[in-house]
């Protein structure tokens, strides 16, 4: 279980708006409403600005940015699944 406290409050509240620098979770939180993801999905591929940000945060193999995108991708999806008030 991760224990940074803003990916612990984005738990409870997806758009929570804040990040810690050294946390990966709040990387892939980030990349999730980030330009780059948002153009990536609108063309249906890899945005060069999207997939440098992917390198940054995962390393230049691609199993391993792939992978990482997979985890954006299920971090876009809970932003966009309907909460109980």
């Amino acid at each position: 279980m991760n224990e940074c406290p803003n990916c612990e409050r984005a738990a409870h509240e997806p758009l929570w708006p804040r990040y810690t620098a050294s946390c990966t979770d709040c990387a892939i939180r980030e990349l999730a409403q980030s330009p780059g993801y948002f153009l990536s999905m609108q063309v249906g591929r890899l945005h060069d600005s999207y997939t440098k940000s992917l390198k940054a945060i995962f390393g230049n193999v691609k199993a391993d940015y792939i992978a990482g995108h997979d985890r954006v991708k299920r971090a876009a999806a809970q932003l966009t699944q309907p909460r109980l008030l």
